[in-house]
């Protein structure tokens, strides 16, 4: 039959010798706009900070909530408000809430009477918190049509929208900048103009030490010129980023040809052609570096039957500083085996010819002479081809 342990000498041995329990880890986290997140580091702004303290009970001894309580250097006493059970062999999770005035430099942790140890949170400060606030890749989305495309320069008037965006990263976490203003200073020296946008935050966002954040510009604003565009917080500057706005004269003046032939295929299937229909095959792109901008192009269509009135249709093309194929180009509806040669318009300034029939070119002898060619038709893009080798010619014979 067993003594009991209660009211006996052998009870009262093994009270006096029973351990108490002790501490195997400690965790922190804070509460910020009804947001709760765990932190290696307590900002100081904190609505509150949790201590969240893992004890070894052992299974002689229960769990009680009453029984835990930390003591700050003021001789405060705060009990913890919930004790949860970890697994069946005795360790527990006491848990402490408490309130922003309440940053002391330690913590004495109690079980009863008995102190299990101390616990002394780090504690962040504002300079410490911005020190370690960074922004990288900010970047300006331009919408033109179906197209969203990165850029640095734009067309003055044609984005539809534009969007900043940026990676923000925080060491310390994102959450303490909500008290703080976060925003994007848009600045054109020619006109001394400034503006600022508000960035707004949401929890998800604040919750991690990364997020992607973005802000619509005003299209408005954005006259020809170089505008700066700076992230603030709290004034001081992140990091900094330029878009271009040029006008339409000078982007026609950037655009050049990278190549202008006819294609077997076509690389989009835009419309029902005969099998190895040929498609005039367009490589546009612009000098000014990472712009994005609609071209608007008109091709003139000349007709193997010279009796037949030239053809004009209209399109526009999606232009970067990549030489990429153009898709309206190769989107032209006509029957390509009736076509002699394609004559490219923007704006009324000639781009380029497409000739299915490539110009004659005369043979010379080794007498000094020269085949005689036989009569062709002579089009507006062959009498500019002409003039543009006279001119090199020309700038040979200066040099």
């Amino acid at each position: 039959m067993p003594l009991p342990l209660t009211g006996s000498p052998l009870g009262t041995v093994r009270r006096l010798f029973r351990r108490a329990p002790r501490i195997r880890s400690v965790h922190f986290s804070y509460e910020k706009a009804g947001l709760r997140v765990p932190a290696d580091a307590i900002p100081w702004n904190a609505d509150a900070f949790y201590l969240e303290i893992d004890i070894d009970a052992g299974t002689s001894l229960s769990g009680y909530v009453q029984d835990y309580y930390i003591i700050a250097p003021g001789r405060t006493l705060v009990r913890a408000y919930a004790v949860e059970p970890l697994d069946m062999e005795g360790n527990y999770r006491a848990l402490f809430r408490l309130g922003p005035g309440e940053n002391n430099s330690s913590y004495s942790v109690l079980w009863r009477t008995s102190v299990l140890g101390h616990v002394a949170p780090v504690w962040l400060r504002p300079n410490e918190f911005l020190d370690g606030m960074k922004l990288e890749s900010p970047t300006v989305f331009a919408r033109l049509g179906q197209h969203y495309a990165a850029c640095q320069a734009v067309v003055e008037g044609q984005p539809e929208h534009l969007t900043a965006c940026a990676l923000l990263r925080g060491n310390a976490g994102l959450l303490p900048i909500l008290d703080w203003d976060f925003t994007l200073e848009l600045g054109q020296r020619e006109a001394n103009t400034v503006y600022r946008l508000p960035i707004r935050l949401t929890g998800s966002q604040v919750a991690g030490q990364q997020a992607l954040v973005s802000t619509p510009l005003p299209r408005f604003t954005f006259r020809e010129g170089t505008w700066t565009l700076r992230w603030l917080v709290r004034d001081c500057e992140l990091a900094r980023s330029e878009l271009r706005v040029v006008s339409a004269d000078s982007f026609r003046k950037s655009l050049y040809v990278a190549l202008a032939e006819p294609c077997e295929s076509s690389t989009l299937d835009f419309v029902d052609t005969p099998f190895h229909a040929k498609h005039p095959s367009l490589r546009i792109a612009s000098r000014e570096p990472n712009i994005a901008a609609w071209c608007p192009l008109e091709a003139v269509i000349h007709f193997r039957d010279p009796t037949r009135m030239p053809q004009h249709l209209k399109t526009r093309l999606f232009i970067t500083d990549l030489t990429c194929p153009a898709q309206g180009a190769e989107a032209i509806e006509c029957n390509y085996q009736e076509v002699k040669e394609f004559d490219f318009f923007s704006d009324g300034y000639f781009v380029t010819s497409v000739d299915w029939h490539p110009s004659p070119t005369a043979l010379f002898d080794s007498e000094g002479g020269y085949h005689a060619i036989d009569d062709f038709d002579w089009t507006p893009a062959r009498d500019i081809e002409l003039n543009d080798r006279l001119n090199q010619l020309g700038e040979v014979a200066v040099s």
